[in-house]
């Protein structure tokens, strides 16, 4: 609550809802998705997208035609729908790349990647001389 306060009306004006796309079934349906009531935006989770769609781990290029076309897919449903289309990425460059694509919000890396590099960072210090 220290976050978010404790105005429960305050804090629901807020939310929003944002639904994952990251399967098959989810980009054949996808303007259904969007059109839904209450949705705000479609966030799309690459790794689990990709694997959904055929390929063999979470990068692989083998497949970047039909992911490609999927998240343009996606794109054009929340655009349609006036909803935003949020992609997870991997780093701050992959960041800048997808907003500069037209994808409306962004999240950038793991909270444990965040947690890895802060904690790193301290160890670093308190073994530094």
């Amino acid at each position: 609550l220290i976050r978010v306060g404790t105005d429960l009306a305050q804090i629901n004006a807020r939310l929003r809802c944002y639904i994952m796309i990251e399967t098959r079934s989810a980009v054949d349906n996808v303007e259904e998705i969007a059109a839904t009531p209450g949705v705000d935006g479609l966030y799309i989770g690459p790794s689990d997208l990709r694997i959904a769609l055929g390929g063999a781990t979470s990068v692989d290029p083998s497949i970047d035609e039909v992911f490609n076309d999927a998240l343009a897919r996606i794109q054009r449903a929340a655009q349609a729908a006036g909803i935003r289309a949020c992609i997870h990425t991997a780093s701050g460059e992959e960041a800048r790349r997808r907003l500069a694509q037209g994808f409306d919000m962004v999240t950038v890396a793991s909270d444990l990647v965040h947690l890895d590099v802060a904690a790193r960072a301290h160890l670093d210090a308190a073994r530094s001389q």
